[in-house]
């Protein structure tokens, strides 16, 4: 079948059940050419679809082997719409990732989800965003108790709860396939976490990737987490922003990571560590040889905190990514900062210290350090204090660094005379610098040996 044919079969579909067609669809239509066997992935995302494109895109899709993707990602389906494509793809026997994001997903179309998981090779399932209920979360477990290739699966921003979480490890117990569990925003607390922590700190255990962002472990679930890492071999990313968790839980988490040689990303953001969390994420990094990113934004871990963390890059050479952002750090912290940025630490990559009330003297203290510094490709330094003094000091960043590439100045109260020295600079590499002048955004971007180029 041609691509010409393949359209107007669509567009008969949609004639036939009074509906106007997709542009999205029309567009994936026309990019496969002459041969629409090469149409693989269908991806619909944000825009006007509901529950009234499902039969037309069902009868396009029955003429269409070879797409083993579909996304319909926030398109309006109801619980109802979605148990109709359902249906239809429980028919198939080749579908490899479905991405059903922000629509009604609900408990009626996850009892069919056992079925669908029966039928096809599913590697991908992602159902986040939706309405799935504890309930929900029991008859996918069903599924994956019986279903042998999934590798990743996202419910996160249900209601899946305790239970819900429950019944997914329990059915993971015996699955030596799935290796990514996304279960953030779902009402999750301890006694979630204590199902999960058996699971991780079992033998058998295959995941490797765990998201718990934006639930309600607290310090007694990380306590939970803890005690299943220190024998835990398999997980690489731990996700546990926003839950809660206060000095005590990364405490406990950071002491059984140690001897860990698994884990190379941890994120911390948004919990209240404070000043005592952060000596302990910088123990941490002083002793462990594998993490390479780590994330304690939003945790008023402030100067001591900061301090103890520079402290430790000193030493630390796998580090690559920090972010450190909305810290109330102020240039009691970013000064001794700086310092280890230009003399000792070479293999930090990425660093995040925006909305931390950093003043002139920490601004140039940093500037000074970048001259220097030969590793920092990204630096995000938004919503702090650089004004026009301190952008003139960027500038020169800019024109003399030897390795930064990307540089966020967005909220820095800068005015024109600020902006006018990065206008002015030739460059001999390609940089993206952000900044708003006062009242006025900007993007620039530097080309290879050419002077800046604004673009608003």
């Amino acid at each position: 079948m041609s691509c010409l044919s393949l359209k107007s079969a669509y567009l008969t579909a949609c004639q036939l059940y009074s509906t106007n067609p997709s542009e999205s669809v029309l567009n994936q239509i026309r990019e496969c050419g002459n041969d629409f066997s090469v149409l693989r992935r269908l991806s619909v995302s944000h825009g006007r679809f509901g529950d009234q494109h499902i039969p037309p895109l069902i009868a396009t899709l029955s003429v269409c082997p070879n797409v083993a993707e579909l996304a319909l990602n926030y398109v309006d389906l109801s619980d109802a719409g979605c148990s109709n494509l359902l249906l239809h793809l429980i028919s198939q026997t080749h579908m490899t990732s479905l991405e059903l994001f922000g629509n009604s997903f609900g408990d009626e179309s996850c009892r069919l989800v056992p079925d669908l998981l029966r039928s096809n090779p599913l590697v991908r399932l992602k159902l986040g965003d939706n309405k799935i209920s504890e309930n929900g979360a029991f008859q996918i477990a069903r599924g994956l108790s019986e279903q042998s290739s999934l590798v990743q699966l996202h419910v996160g921003g249900n209601q899946i709860g305790d239970d819900g979480l429950s019944s997914l490890v329990d059915a993971l117990r015996s699955n030596t396939v799935l290796t990514s569990l996304g279960v953030r925003d779902n009402g999750i607390g301890a006694k979630g976490v204590r199902a999960l922590g058996e699971l991780l700190g079992s033998p058998t255990s295959v995941l490797s990737e765990v998201q718990l962002k934006g639930n309600s472990i607290g310090d007694e679930g990380a306590d939970l987490l803890a005690r299943a890492m220190r024998t835990n071999s398999t997980v690489r990313v731990l996700e546990v922003q926003g839950n809660r968790v206060g000095s005590h839980g990364a405490n406990a988490i950071c002491s059984a990571l140690h001897e860990n040689n698994t884990v190379h990303a941890i994120n911390f953001n948004d919990n209240a560590l404070g000043c005592d969390g952060a000596e302990a994420v910088a123990a941490l990094l002083s002793s462990n040889a594998t993490i390479t990113t780590v994330g304690v934004s939003g945790n008023m871990i402030q100067k001591r905190g900061t301090v103890a963390i520079a402290h430790a890059l000193a030493t630390n050479n796998v580090l690559t990514g920090l972010d450190l952002g909305n810290n109330a750090i102020g240039n009691g912290g970013i000064l001794p900062l700086a310092q280890i940025l230009q003399r000792h630490n070479t293999t930090l990559l990425s660093l995040d210290i925006h909305q931390n009330g950093i003043q002139f003297q920490g601004i140039l203290a940093l500037t000074q350090a970048l001259m220097c510094n030969t590793s920092l490709r990204h630096l995000d330094v938004g919503s702090n204090f650089s004004r026009n003094q301190g952008a003139q000091a960027w500038a020169r960043v800019i024109h003399s660094s030897l390795s930064l590439t990307r540089l966020c100045l967005t909220d820095n109260e800068i005015g024109r005379e600020g902006g006018n020295p990065f206008s002015r600079q030739y460059v001999t590499t390609t940089y993206y610098v952000t900044f708003n002048l006062v009242g006025k955004a900007k993007f620039v971007q530097w080309q290879i040996g050419s002077p800046l180029r604004h673009a608003a």
